[in-house]
């Protein structure tokens, strides 16, 4: 069952050379790229991720941030025709950024050399666990965005089903809260909700100035609000009533 405390609510079971100029432009190409594929990358055993790896291992300087990016360029496109997939116009927002973040975990996990360390995700809702459909992420898109437009913060929402290279919800996103935002400053700060059902964990982690209004008394009581929903596979509910309990602390 899901259970939290605090302001971080939690239920326990439940990183010659082309420019930077140059390599985001690829990384731009890479992540149009992604529009069109599946979330291939599922673990150790991939040949993707293994052959990628070997690649990275081939390079002269292989620590090379810059050389290594443009190795998974190099790979992802080569592997473009096997990872096409019948995938609905709707769902290919989604399956962009779950191969992005799958992919550098897995290289992360089993590739030893690999330096890059995060994958910046800009979006409001990044459901890694494919638990939203396109008109719910939209749906709560929507609300993010009216949210930082009348109350000055920035929110937004995962789902994601491994915490690796974090040990648990806790670190996951407090090192995510930050990379995976916006990089602006917003008056009432930052809000991110973490939402685990592989694990069933749930938490709200909230920045230095988020906390001043999101305290821990505050998110306990949200948290009482979301979990009825949780515990029925109501999800989106859950997160859409727990953003209209934040809105009312601000």
């Amino acid at each position: 069952m899901f259970r939290g405390t605090g302001r971080g609510f939690e239920s326990p079971p439940l990183q010659k050379h082309r420019s930077l100029g140059a390599i985001v432009s690829n990384m731009i190409r890479l992540t149009i790229l992604f529009l069109t594929i599946g979330t291939c990358v599922y673990g150790q055993d991939s040949i993707f991720v293994k052959e990628t790896c070997n690649k990275i291992h081939e390079l002269t300087d292989h620590d090379d941030i810059m050389r290594q990016i443009s190795t998974v360029l190099d790979q992802s496109v080569k592997y473009l025709p096997q990872l096409l997939n019948d995938i609905p116009k709707e769902k290919r927002v989604k399956a962009t950024y779950t191969f992005q973040y799958r992919l550098n975990r897995e290289l992360r996990r089993t590739c030893q050399g690999f330096v890059f360390q995060k994958v910046p995700i800009l979006q409001r809702v990044i459901d890694l666990e494919d638990k939203l459909t396109r008109s719910q992420i939209d749906s709560i898109t929507n609300i993010c965005l009216a949210l930082s437009k009348t109350k000055n913060i920035y929110a937004y929402v995962v789902t994601i089903d491994d915490y690796f290279p974090d040990s648990d919800i806790i670190d996951f996103s407090n090192r995510n809260r930050e990379s995976w935002g916006h990089g602006l400053s917003y008056e009432k700060g930052t809000v991110l909700i973490t939402v685990s059902t592989a694990k069933r964990q749930l938490r709200i982690s909230t920045d230095n100035t988020s906390m001043k209004y999101l305290t821990d008394d505050k998110c306990s009581k949200i948290n009482k609000t979301i979990i009825p929903y949780f515990k029925t596979g109501d999800y989106f509910k859950g997160i859409v009533k727990g953003i209209e309990e934040i809105k009312k602390s601000l």
